[in-house]
């Protein structure tokens, strides 16, 4: 059965057996742009043909589902494809998603238009449980959009994949019809105001927004900081950026509470470059964390700061911190 769905941009539709000219004009077209994550081969026309009959076989065989992405009233040129393949059932019930964007509609949002679409008919029309999605760390179009979608970082896997003969890490990330249905109903947020995850290609200026906060961190322990904070799923961290420049960071930690019921989230460093400050990032910031928290079913938001950083005390305050001073007291041991 081939499958024809429309969003309010675009037609997803499977592959057809005379689809040889229009995948072939992606594929030339979008060389050099899609070789950072995929391994590049020189298929000639004539054997479109070929792969064309396999997809189908895997199609009809219930092993994987693809769909062809068209601009509509466009529906010659070929934009982008989701791969939801190897499909497994029985008691798994899961898939992997690819996907690919032509170079001239990459940041426009088709992607996300695409899998807000697609998804749901994957977890509820086919009936599937679980898609899973990797990524590679540098890849931060990537780990933006399936974070806006719902998926969750489950794991970092070393030399996971072989592309263009060196093997890559991965970030392993997946959504479940659980995740999915709570985010229909508003629990999940989605990121805006120029935030995202953290990714390897923020090292630099990371080390510099760390050092103002007055830990110096040198470049090879904050690149495992980020590989961490990417692939264990009790932490997380965002930066912001403007004019295309990371200006600040917030990271955080979701810990079991032993001490009362439920779960906590600490925030563990924010910091926000001199230059940029008093625009109201910092409290950006703490709103992705306050709603992430509410999202893992946290009760509290925690922080500690400096006796010495006044501003910062008033700052917190305003945003609905309560000051604990005379309660607790900060300890640490070096090991």
């Amino acid at each position: 059965m081939d499958f024809e769905i429309f969003s309010d941009h675009l037609l997803l539709r499977t592959p057809l057996s005379n689809d040889e000219e229009c995948l072939h004009a992606f594929d030339e077209r979008n060389k050099a742009h899609l070789s950072k994550w995929e391994t590049i081969t020189h298929t000639k026309s004539e054997d479109y043909e070929t792969l064309l009959r396999n997809w189908k076989k895997e199609q009809e065989e219930g092993k994987s589902l693809r769909f062809l992405i068209f601009r509509k009233n466009e529906y010659d040129k070929l934009i982008g494809l989701c791969n939801f393949t190897q499909i497994f059932r029985a008691s798994f019930q899961a898939c992997y998603l690819g996907y690919k964007i032509d170079l001239k509609e990459e940041g426009k949002g088709v992607m996300y238009e695409a899998l807000k679409k697609l998804i749901p008919f994957i977890l509820e029309d086919i009936g599937l449980h679980r898609i899973m999605a990797n990524y590679m760390p540098g890849n931060l179009r990537s780990a933006s959009l399936l974070n806006r979608l719902g998926f969750r970082i489950e794991g970092f896997a070393k030399n996971y994949l072989k592309i263009n003969e060196r093997w890559e890490d991965h970030v392993l990330t997946a959504l479940s019809k659980e995740d999915w249905d709570n985010r229909k109903e508003g629990h999940f947020f989605e990121l805006s105001n120029g935030i995202r995850e953290i990714g390897l290609g923020d090292l630099v200026p990371l080390v510099s927004l760390i050092g103002q906060l007055g830990y110096p961190i040198d470049a090879g322990s904050m690149e495992d900081n980020i590989k961490a904070y990417s692939s264990l799923p009790h932490l997380k961290a965002w930066v912001i950026e403007r004019s295309g420049k990371v200006v600040g960071v917030l990271s955080l930690a979701v810990t079991e509470s032993f001490h009362r019921r439920g779960r906590s989230a600490r925030i563990l460093s924010l910091v926000i470059d001199e230059a940029h400050r008093r625009l109201k990032l910092g409290e950006a910031l703490i709103k992705v964390a306050e709603e992430y928290a509410k999202s893992k079913g946290c009760s509290y938001l925690e922080l500690t700061s400096g006796m010495h950083r006044k501003p910062a005390h008033q700052f917190y305050r305003s945003l609905g911190f309560d000051e604990l001073n005379d309660l607790k007291k900060y300890y640490a041991k070096k090991l």
